[in-house]
């Protein structure tokens, strides 16, 4: 015969094992969820870390280009001030020698017209 108690502890070992198995078996699945959830969260991650280095990406050609825009209005403008300066400073020569052209026929004693007749 078997001591007094004896089959008690046996059940209970064995009640102790099934109930092991079943944690195992939780603990595994949680486990299994617990990887699949970083895993997410680690998508997620890099989906947004993608999103703002594409958005930065973004932002610098957007600079670059207004950079470049502003650089060439500068340019524009540079080159209207010179067109500008040399078409006044043409003015400036073409009077000069209207003014130089009426002072020679003043001496010269001519009225205005005489000299376009003569080149022609």
């Amino acid at each position: 015969m078997e001591p007094a108690g004896e089959g008690l502890r046996i059940e209970t070992r064995e009640m102790g094992k099934n109930a092991m198995k079943r944690k195992k078996e939780f603990s595994k699945s949680g486990l299994i969820n617990r990887n699949r959830k970083k895993k997410r969260e680690k998508k997620k991650k890099e989906k947004k870390k993608k999103k703002k280095k594409k958005k930065k990406k973004k932002k610098k050609k957007k600079k670059k280009k207004k950079k470049r825009k502003r650089k060439m209005m500068k340019k524009e403008e540079e080159e209207k001030k010179k067109k500008k300066k040399r078409k006044n400073n043409n003015n400036n020569k073409n009077v000069d020698v209207e003014k130089k052209n009426e002072l020679r026929e003043e001496e010269l004693g001519m009225k205005k017209g005489d000299n376009k007749e003569r080149r022609e």
